[in-house]
């Protein structure tokens, strides 16, 4: 019996350096250190923040709206500055101008001149008669041409409106975009770190089903166990090593999939650093989360602002348009207060899932302390030979089932943390 527990201890040593071991054992040998990338969580927000589509297409939306507004406001300045009056010419109405015609006018005779005369006088008459046409003429033309020019400056007021609007709506969505791409990558991170964490714990108990294992053949050569049994630990070992497998080959994966949306160098291996996890408190969002920020509730005050103010621009109130645009008002009004409403309860839920959270690690973490505790006696009990080495294993594997219950509800704590964060940026999930 002796010899037995000093082989169990051997195999519990050779268990830990296991646990230390393995997450060397699944790295990829055919990447060399220097190919190999450590990745904060904020450094890898800011390369998302460069390198993302979606940020470069609302980006795009931005610069092309403000394009649009740029120039239909430079069309309508030019409008503005234009002139709609009419300069005619005017046919001659001045004897002088006309004598000026006839140079050899003073060496006629006076009975050539006065006809003369009498031809310009009655001419002069017909001119002023056309000069008063042509007048009338030019300031219908005149009068026209205003009218067309304050049409088209009401039109364009109306596609300035509209693209104020769409700019507006652009740059809110623009501010929304980053927020998600930081919160998305945030999360992704989070979840590797968990991850991890999690594949800490299945090395572990990989490591003690080898021991298990190890110790099973040992008891069955010696004739001390079935071969029924033997063959069951061997079966739960090869369970425990394929739920390693599987979670060593999902976190690649995903960090793969982080690697290619930041847009790295694919033959690059990035690592994650650990997350330094502070004792949760639970944080009076109150005070930092105002809802009038939100921007599904700043598109919907845009909304009502372009509709009022297409309302406030017309002139003649008797139209349909007045009606349409009073519709329209109405109705933005009424989504504003129902997406209100809304945010209100998504907020509402989000908060409650944060502080079940908070509560649920709260007890994890007195029963963590328990396991250790009982862990701790359980060692001391089996120093002075009043415990089996079997019990003592019961009660460490014990704690660290309960450190790694808290470990997973600390994450799930985390995810949602970054959730509620994510609120007081104007974004609510």
């Amino acid at each position: 019996m002796e010899f037995l527990k000093k082989t169990q201890l051997i195999f519990i040593y050779l268990g830990l350096w296991l646990v230390l071991w393995v997450p060397f054992a699944y790295a990829d040998d055919t990447i060399s250190s220097s190919s190999v990338r450590k990745l904060s969580m904020e450094e890898a927000v800011q390369i998302a923040l460069t390198n993302i589509d979606d940020i470069q297409q609302a980006k795009g939306k931005v610069t092309e709206s403000s394009a649009n507004t740029a120039y239909i406001a430079s069309e309508k300045k030019e409008l503005e500055s234009s002139s709609v009056s009419v300069n005619p010419g005017h046919l001659p109405v001045n004897t002088t101008d006309f004598l000026q015609q006839i140079p050899e006018f003073n060496q006629l005779g006076e009975e050539e001149q006065q006809q003369i005369l009498q031809a310009i006088g009655l001419q002069i008459a017909i001119n002023s008669s056309i000069n008063q046409w042509i007048g009338l003429q030019s300031q219908m033309q005149s009068s026209y041409n205003q009218q067309v020019k304050d049409k088209q400056l009401q039109t364009y007021e109306a596609q300035l409106r509209s693209l104020v609007y769409d700019n507006e709506l652009a740059e809110l969505a623009l501010k929304k975009t980053q927020q998600l791409v930081i919160y998305a990558v945030r999360q992704q991170y989070i979840q590797l770190a968990a991850l991890s964490s999690q594949i800490a714990y299945q090395q572990n108990l990989y490591a003690h089903s080898s021991t298990l294992a190890s110790d099973a053949q040992i008891l069955f050569r010696a004739g001390r166990t079935s071969k029924s049994e033997w063959d069951q630990v061997q079966r739960q070992q090869r369970i425990q090593q394929s739920k390693l497998d599987s979670q060593v080959r999902g976190y690649k994966t995903q960090l793969a999939q982080l690697a290619r949306e930041l847009k790295l160098d694919l033959n690059t291996s990035i690592e994650i650093e650990n997350i330094t996890i502070a004792t949760p408190q639970l944080t009076d969002y109150e005070q930092t989360v105002d809802l009038s920020r939100n921007y599904e509730i700043q598109e919907a005050d845009a909304k009502i602002k372009l509709a009022k103010d297409n309302l406030t621009s017309l002139t003649d109130l008797g139209t349909e348009l007045k009606h349409y645009y009073t519709v329209l008002w109405s109705n933005a009004v009424s989504q504003r207060d129902a997406i209100w409403s809304r945010l209100e309860n998504r907020w509402a839920d989000q908060k409650a899932k944060l502080t079940a959270l908070y509560y649920q690690l709260q007890d994890a973490m007195d029963e963590e302390q328990g396991a250790v505790q009982r862990a701790e006696d359980a060692n001391l009990l089996y120093t002075k030979g009043r415990l089996s080495l079997s019990e003592l294993d019961k009660a460490r594997q014990t704690q660290r089932q309960a450190e790694m219950s808290k470990t997973d509800l600390l994450y799930q704590y985390l995810l949602q943390a970054e959730t509620c964060k994510l609120a007081t940026y104007g974004v609510i999930l």
